[in-house]
């Protein structure tokens, strides 16, 4: 029994980063295509705000930073090098969502770059 509990807690820690990662990549597209007069498209930016995404991003970002000092004692410590790497890109990245315009943002390249660094930080996790 003992075994089958460490085997799904690890489990639960190597599954759970990844897929905060995700969502904050699919929030981060959700946030530059939301279009308040499309009455027909409905995302999760839509239901709870841009602001309130940002901060659910921040959110998940720091549940990410929790479970992954966890996973450096339980299974490696190199696991902790994806919060050093991915931490400061997120900061910039909500940093940069509060200060420029939606049109800008549109114009640059943030969500090909949040890709990016979303694929990065799960190669080196993994």
């Amino acid at each position: 029994m003992l075994v089958y509990n460490e085997l799904n807690i690890q489990c639960l820690m190597a599954c759970f980063v990844p897929f905060l990662m995700q969502q904050n990549l699919m929030m981060t597209i959700d946030c530059l295509t939301f279009n308040k007069n499309l009455p027909y498209f409905h995302n999760f930016v839509r239901l709870v705000g841009t602001h309130q995404a940002y901060y659910f991003i921040l959110c998940n970002t720091l549940l990410m930073c929790f479970f992954l000092v966890f996973d450096s004692l339980l299974i490696s410590f190199a696991n902790l090098l994806v919060g050093l790497v991915y931490v400061p890109f997120i900061m910039y990245l909500i940093n940069r969502f509060m200060e420029e315009k939606k049109e800008t943002l549109h114009k640059s390249y943030v969500a090909t770059s949040m890709f990016i660094a979303t694929c990065v930080a799960l190669a080196v996790y993994f």
